[in-house]
């Protein structure tokens, strides 16, 4: 009978412990997960150029870019966060507009670029992601000279629900 209620005090001795620690490594993770989600939002993101009053929001989707280097190649990154409660079809043409009011884009319609992006999310292209590929665009197609500065602004742009 004492080894029986010694085992039963073991067992409520032991089961807080192992509840105390396994609540600190799930509180380990979310501050893990916290930090990581941090630094990326740490990077800066510019407004793209996707209405005539220069805005960066169509249709309740808001567009942004960055530039970057990918594999030595500069490039423009493109990021779409859906602000709709349905999901939306996101189609454009890329382009940009330079410090000189010069706006160098893609007309042609084999050149489009489309995605579907669910209710109220985001996605945003990056390097080290192939499946994001329409979210990454070659800066030398549109602009060669590195010094010139330039917002993306697409020839066309269409959100349809």
């Amino acid at each position: 009978m004492t080894k029986l209620i010694s085992k039963k005090a073991k067992c409520l001795i032991l089961f807080p412990v192992l509840l105390i620690s396994i609540s600190v490594l799930g509180q380990q993770e979310v501050q893990l997960k916290y930090m990581l989600s941090e630094e990326a939002s740490s990077v800066t993101w510019e407004n793209a150029m996707v209405n005539a009053a220069g805005g960066n929001n169509v249709n309740g989707v808001d567009v942004f870019y960055r530039t970057v280097s990918c594999n030595s190649r500069n490039q423009v990154i493109l990021k779409f966060v859906n602000n709709n409660a349905e999901d939306v079809l996101i189609e454009w043409a890329d382009g940009v507009y330079t410090q000189d009011k010069e706006w160098i884009h893609n007309e042609r319609t084999d050149k489009a670029r489309e995605l579907k992006l669910k209710a109220n999310k985001q996605i945003n292209g990056s390097c080290e992601s192939s499946s994001e590929e329409s979210l990454r665009i070659d800066i030398d197609l549109y602009v060669s000279d590195p010094k010139k500065t330039f917002r993306f602004a697409p020839s066309y742009i269409d959100v349809t629900k």
